[in-house]
């Protein structure tokens, strides 16, 4: 993680997981729950691929941060799931 809170994050699980993004996401939240009110924190934007729509684990967890604020922006690629194109 930056060590300025305001920097952008930007995390490619590109092959190997995004279990080691996951301490960032959730560091992330920590900080903003104990942050001041006029403390300001980069965005975070989460780039991941998976075979299947079910092997993407962490989904319900990053609904909820992606709709509190703490995920800007969060992309899956599938690249075995049926009636997706590649």
């Amino acid at each position: 993680m930056p060590a300025d809170p305001e920097k952008p994050v930007i995390m490619v699980g590109a092959g190997t997981g995004i279990a080691p993004f996951r301490s960032f996401w959730q560091q992330r939240q920590a900080e903003i729950n104990t942050s001041r009110a006029d403390q300001r924190f980069g965005s975070m934007a989460l780039y991941f691929g998976c075979r299947f729509k079910a092997w993407d684990v962490y989904d319900d967890e990053k609904t909820v941060l992606t709709n509190s604020g703490v995920l800007a922006e969060r992309h899956l690629g599938l690249s075995r799931e049926p009636g997706i194109p590649k």
